[in-house]
């Protein structure tokens, strides 16, 4: 059985390093242009939460360009592709 030595950890409310090239960063506090970059180049099939983007998609432009960046990496996301009948995209 392993064990560690304690140590004093320090918690606190506000993070005091946000990692802006994360995911859930970008999905959720970047740009439409950094998200539609981040699906096109990233490798979003190993476990990525993908769908964290979707609220985005509440208006037209951004479901616009998220669906055409998953449809270019043949990636079919039901919490996006949903928007589909709001926008009349069928």
């Amino acid at each position: 059985m392993a064990f560690a030595s304690p140590q004093r950890v320090n918690v606190v409310l506000v993070p005091t390093q946000v990692d802006t090239r994360s995911w859930e960063f970008v999905a959720n506090e970047g740009t439409l242009q950094e998200v539609v970059q981040f699906i096109g180049t990233e490798n979003i099939y190993d476990g990525m939460d993908v769908k964290q983007c979707a609220w985005r998609c509440k208006e037209k432009s951004a479901y616009i360009a998220i669906a055409a960046a998953l449809r270019s990496r043949c990636f079919f996301l039901r919490d996006v592709f949903s928007y589909a009948f709001l926008h009349a995209d069928l």
